[in-house]
């Protein structure tokens, strides 16, 4: 929620009281209009407060729309704190939504990286084919046991190969 929307809805929440009423407050914003409109246009609203507020009387002779403005205004202060609850909703399943995302791009990382590793060996094993095919299968290839990698096997095989003339 904005900071704006927050002032408005604290300016909202802020009641004046009646007096001889079955409607104990009324929005302070109707309260002001209601005070232009009166006899009270020489005190503060926050004086007519401390005082009791307005008598339901004065109301309905000075600012017979009160009631339905403060109904209204009412009404739609619940609308607005349903939709900022919405709204935090959504906002909490954008943050979900946020975290699986950056999850799928880690394990796409992942994946990249294996790939690689995979085309390393790959390329590996390659070169090592390359070197076996070069050496054909000589004596010492049949009758020793190679530990390592193909490619260390293949420089190893190499390396006990007499070499032959060019």
């Amino acid at each position: 929620m904005t900071d704006k929307t927050q002032e408005l809805l604290k300016q909202a929440e802020k009641m004046f009281p009646v007096i001889n009423s079955d409607i104990k407050h009324i929005p302070w914003s109707v309260a002001q209009r209601a005070r232009h409109k009166g006899l009270w246009s020489c005190q503060t609203l926050e004086r007519l407060a401390e005082r009791g507020g307005f008598n339901e009387e004065e109301l309905n002779r000075f600012y017979p729309a009160w009631r339905l403005e403060s109904a209204e205004l009412e009404t739609l202060k619940a609308r607005i704190k349903t939709l900022a609850d919405e709204l935090r909703g959504y906002q909490g399943k954008k943050i979900y939504i946020y975290r699986q995302v950056a999850s799928l791009y880690k394990n796409i990382s992942d994946l990249e990286d294996k790939l690689t590793e995979e085309k390393d060996k790959s390329s590996e094993l390659e070169d090592a084919l390359v070197l076996i095919s070069r050496l054909g299968e000589p004596q010492s290839w049949k009758d020793s046991e190679f530990y390592g990698t193909p490619k260390e096997i293949a420089l190893s095989v190499l390396a006990q190969t007499p070499k032959e003339k060019e």
